[in-house]
């Protein structure tokens, strides 16, 4: 193998290490790998190293089978002339890289974060109107909800929950509980006012306290 002796006795460098391969290079490569020649053989007849042989092999090769190991790049070059004899190499080093594949990354959240947004409100709703709850816990909710933009959602729903109670609690208020608790309507204007307890009350209720004389 011809090449320059390296300082220190090392081996020798091809001559032809680090220039430009030519379309000549190309063609010799592709002859030489067709008559079946070994990688020694093409080293020494290019005036090339190993590692630039086998470099340009493997460009040759198809883009989707560049991913072979770099070794096996002349053998499968080899493989490929014998297998399709009008193999266009020249138009595979014009092919760039395959293109690497799509990774579709999915991210996965947790907690309040990973809560849809009627999910959120719905667990917001219940902690604002909860007395005994972990203020922590709430806090997280509401900065949650703030963050997704939902407080005036959140003030909408808790307002219209309160609403609906008061209107069931309005509608559960019966006649009977009326008579109950409300004073008569006809008082005698010679007695003390008392409070009406209904048709049971005892008469020995404490005298109703004196109002105080005006100060004029």
């Amino acid at each position: 193998m011809s090449g320059d002796a390296r300082p220190g006795g090392g081996p020798a460098r091809p001559a032809r290490t680090g220039s430009r391969w030519t379309d000549e290079d190309y063609g010799r490569l592709v002859t030489m790998c067709r008559e079946g020649r070994d990688l020694d053989e093409l080293i020494e007849a290019l005036s090339r190293s190993e590692q630039s042989v086998l470099d340009r092999a493997r460009r040759m090769l198809p883009p989707e089978e560049r991913g072979l190991p770099r070794d096996r790049a002349v053998a499968r070059l080899q493989e490929r002339l014998r297998e399709e004899p009008g193999y266009d190499w020249s138009a595979a080093l014009l092919q760039g890289p395959p293109p690497r594949p799509v990774e579709h990354v999915v991210y996965r959240s947790t907690g309040l974060h990973g809560l849809h947004r009627h999910e959120l409100l719905a667990v917001a709703e219940a902690l604002v109107q909860v007395e005994h709850v972990d203020g922590q816990l709430r806090n997280d909710a509401l900065r949650a909800v703030e963050e997704h933009g939902l407080d005036d959602e959140l003030a909408r729903q808790v307002g219209s929950r309160i609403v609906r109670r008061a209107q069931e609690q309005d509608s559960s208020w019966t006649l009977e509980q009326q008579d109950r608790w409300w004073v008569p309507a006809q008082l005698d204007p010679d007695e003390p006012y008392r409070p009406w307890c209904g048709p049971d009350c005892p008469d020995d209720l404490p005298p109703p306290e004196e109002e105080p004389e005006p100060w004029w």
